[in-house]
């Protein structure tokens, strides 16, 4: 069976497994630990990631990554402010060149 080993992706700086529980962005993944019952009984429990499928542009193509919500949010907020600055630029230019 074929596993894609990391020269397989070189084209993409996102590495990601299908399988895997993995956020495509800050690699945040599955936790594990105890759930502890008010008589300290331990038994054990694990905490997955919320992620999300989510279409990114990386590079000019557009690739589908697994992203955590925290991730999500901090991508949104990050292409507004380049929107807006974008935007605040060419208002400017345009009050220069009148």
């Amino acid at each position: 069976m074929f596993k894609p080993s990391l020269n397989f992706w070189v084209g993409s700086s996102i590495i990601s497994n299908n399988m895997a529980m993995i956020c495509d962005n800050c690699g945040k993944g599955i936790m594990y630990g105890h759930k502890v019952s008010h008589a300290k009984n331990r038994s054990n429990r694990t905490w997955k990631p919320n992620l999300h499928k989510k279409k990114v542009v990386l590079n000019g193509r557009s690739i589908n990554a697994k992203l955590c919500t925290k991730c999500i949010r901090l991508l949104t907020r990050a292409a507004l402010a380049l929107k807006e600055q974008k935007e605040q630029t060419s208002n400017t230019i345009a009050t220069v060149t009148t």
